[in-house]
């Protein structure tokens, strides 16, 4: 069913803060003066919504992945039917509500809903990711089976494959492959699909690539004090852009978290050795590394690049957290980290600590409260950048024109 076009520019809104004048554009019930200490946002920054203005929450799903498909041609989001509710000591993580997956086009036009979703996270909607320009895939809750699935389906919604008993990966789908997470923690009554660990959907198959004990629990005498290896917690499966290797999130026992990369056939696994895991990595090419660096320092949390073992290569960034970086690699947009209010979102030229432009100051709203994060991505063009942000209390879709600021 089609939707009404949506398209709508927030008026601009000049405000004069800290002693700077800055004009920026954001709904009347987003706007905010920033304290004195908070960096304004850059004159010329223009809010384009890209969801529709009813007020309905909506979200463009994990860090690193666009919501463009690979032709830059349609926009995939999930759109929730409420606003998250986070009952008193349920971490806010957990929270979801009813919604749809929705598809339009780049321009904005031709709304349509495409698949209704029993629960979407608030987290990372529905992980939605472009397999190829006419395929996604994306995660729901199956009440049969208590657990979330994954479905690859046609952008007009048509059932391709699932549900799959296992959790999407995201990053890089080369060939038109995605990663499936198979642990204990979120198939507790274990999966159709087979063993814990990996496994790689291409082409319409679904085949094993990595055992979770056969394989990563090779590396069990390097972590002290952990859980059996069937017992380990896999996250963040993402495959390096040609599809050569695989890094892993992996928790030997709960409070430990390590970055794990090895071939995608399962052999050559390999520890990344740094003093802290970077807050979400992400591949740069197809063998090396970029994250949030942590543990301290002056350096904390600027965006560094590594090879596979953890070595060191280059500094890409200022401080963030969720991070996008332009598909020429030329650009880097990422957001102040978890609990900071207000959000601030900045962009960077890569290989400078210092922003080019200050693209987001807000009132956190729902980020971190309910468990949303901005998870900014980059148009596939590299002009737009897309991120979720903080309206009328809920996350609301919109993307930023960067031709100001980029190629100059």
């Amino acid at each position: 069913m089609k939707q009404p076009n949506f398209r709508s520019f927030l008026a601009i809104q000049c405000a004069l803060l800290g002693g700077s004048f800055a004009m920026h554009a954001q709904s009347a019930s987003a706007a905010n003066v920033a304290p004195p200490t908070s960096p304004a946002v850059t004159a010329g920054v223009i809010y384009e919504r890209i969801s529709p203005i009813s007020g309905q929450a909506t979200e463009k799903g994990i860090f690193g992945n666009s919501p463009e498909s690979p032709d830059g041609k349609s926009i995939v989001y999930v759109a929730f039917d409420w606003k998250a509710q986070p009952k008193p000591g349920i971490p806010s993580k957990s929270g979801f509500s009813k919604g749809a997956l929705y598809v339009c086009d780049s321009n904005l036009k031709n709304h349509v809903k495409i698949r209704d979703l029993n629960r979407a996270r608030w987290h990372d909607g529905a992980m939605q990711i472009w397999l190829d320009n006419d395929t996604l895939a994306y995660m729901d809750y199956l009440p049969a089976r208590d657990c979330f699935v994954t479905y690859v389906v046609r952008k007009n919604g048509d059932l391709v494959l699932g549900p799959l008993e296992g959790s999407l990966g995201h990053g890089d789908t080369p060939n038109n492959s995605v990663l499936l997470i198979v642990d204990g923690k979120k198939y507790p009554k274990g999966s159709s699909l087979g063993r814990r660990g990996l496994y790689l959907y291409k082409a319409g198959n679904v085949t094993q690539v990595v055992d979770l004990e056969n394989d990563l629990g090779k590396l069990k005498a390097l972590y002290k004090e952990s859980d059996e290896p069937a017992d380990w917690m896999i996250a963040h499966a993402e495959l390096s852009p040609k599809g050569t290797y695989i890094s892993i999130r992996l928790d030997p026992k709960k409070g430990q978290e390590k970055v794990v990369t090895c071939r995608a056939d399962g052999s050559d696994v390999r520890p990344f050795n740094t003093p802290a895991k970077p807050l979400h990595q992400q591949w740069y090419d197809d063998t090396t590394i970029f994250g949030h660096k942590r543990g301290g320092g002056p350096d904390h949390l600027q965006c560094h690049r590594w090879d596979r073992d953890g070595k060191y290569i280059e500094t890409l960034g200022g401080p963030g957290n969720h991070m996008g970086l332009s598909p020429d690699r030329r650009y880097l947009v990422s957001e102040s980290i978890y609990t900071t209010d207000p959000v601030v979102m900045k962009l960077f030229r890569t290989g400078s600590t210092e922003p080019l432009a200050i693209l987001m100051n807000v009132p956190q709203g729902p980020i971190w409260v309910n468990g949303t994060h901005v998870n900014p991505a980059f148009s596939q063009d590299c002009r737009y950048v897309y991120f979720n942000m903080p309206v009328d209390g809920a996350p609301q879709l919109h993307r930023i024109d960067l031709s100001a600021w980029i190629g100059k």
